[in-house]
This record gives C-alpha cells, structure tokens and sequence, in this order.
C-alpha cells in the first residue's frame, strides 16, 4: 500500500472506532515504509490517542502475534484441507493431470477460508501469541513469565 491509500485506510477504517475511547494506546508497527511516516505517527498520536511502536526491523517472527505462529497454523490447516480433498480419487486425478489455475486458485481461497474459520474459534491460541511475543504486557509486570519472543530461549523479563 503507498502511504496516501494507507492514510485513507486509517482515516476511514482505523479513526472511526476508536475516536470515542480517550484512553491512550498502543499499536505496534513492523516498519512497512507508510508507518515510518510521520504524518501516519502524528494522526494516530492526535485523532485516536495512539503511539505507534516500531517493532524491530527484520525480526517480526520474534514478536509479531502474526508471524509467531498464526501463519504456521494457517500454513498447516490449508494443508490439511488440500489433503482432505485429494483423498478423493477423482480430485486427485484432477488435481495431476487437469485442474486449471483458475480452479487451483478458487481451492487455494476456500481453504484458506477453512482455515481460518477453524483457528478463529481457539480464543486461546490468539490470547498465547499476543503473551509470547508481549504484546499483552502490564504495566505492573504480571505476566512477564509468559513473554517468550521466538528464538530467546530461557530468556526472563
């Protein structure tokens, strides 16, 4: 997204719901180019009460709920679809000999529709990324134990 779309994004998209709520808060950024700007900083700080938090650049899979394992999962039950249908003797055929991209791409949607459906409903798993990578943390440090980043094993806040 450029930075005008991704402003547009934040001014109809992200303001809106939040505008009300003057609690100050806190979203974290992976440094994609628009939230480095700092009319995108500015706007959050002014309009929602929001610092934006940079997380470090290139290390999203330690601390980004999304890259800590909710792509893997995904990854996995897409895999587990696709497999669940080539079970099916003709889908297999199919799928070696004359299946179309445009079909290979409507499968590719729906499982990943699957998917998602199935790791939207374990409230849990979500509640467990946000904790590892930290961004659940308290002010008062309980739950620290719970703060694991990816690849920093025995590591304690």
């Amino acid at each position: 997204m450029d930075e005008e779309l991704t402003l547009q994004w934040v001014k109809g998209t992200l303001i809106p719901p939040l505008k009300s709520d003057d609690k100050e808060k806190v979203l974290f950024a992976d440094n994609v180019g628009f939230q480095l700007s700092k009319e995108f900083h500015d706007i959050c700080r002014k309009e929602i009460n929001t610092v934006v938090y940079m997380l470090p650049a290139i290390h999203t899979d330690k601390v980004q709920p999304i890259d800590a394992g909710c792509g893997m999962m995904i990854k996995k039950k897409i895999g587990e679809a696709m497999e669940r249908w080539l079970t099916v003797e003709a889908h297999l055929e199919l799928w070696h000999n004359k299946i179309t991209a445009r079909m290979r791409r409507v499968l590719m949607t729906k499982w990943t529709g699957e998917a998602w459906r199935e790791i939207r409903e374990d409230k849990e798993f979500f509640t467990k990324l946000f904790e590892k990578t930290g961004c659940l943390i308290t002010v008062d440090g309980s739950g620290d134990s719970k703060i694991q980043p990816q690849g920093l094993i025995d590591y304690a806040f």
